[in-house]
């Protein structure tokens, strides 16, 4: 139990030092450029009047309007 007493202080400074790059890490991923592009699209995802994708009526989903065999 002394043993975890004394490495404490350099433990609790250690998970600062390692949320710290993590938080860095996503930010950068986030951040590039490359993908400027799909959160463009993402963004306009709440503007568009259809569904995106395969939501939309009649695509063999029950309740939409075509009977599944």
């Amino acid at each position: 139990m002394d043993t975890l007493i004394a490495i404490y202080p350099a433990m609790r400074s250690l998970w600062v030092v390692l949320f710290f790059v993590l938080f860095v890490w996503v930010v950068l991923r986030v951040m590039r450029p490359s993908k400027k592009r799909d959160y463009e699209q993402m963004g306009r995802i709440p503007l568009q009047d259809e569904p995106p994708g395969d939501a939309r009526p009649g695509n063999g989903r029950p309740g939409n309007g075509r009977q599944e065999r």
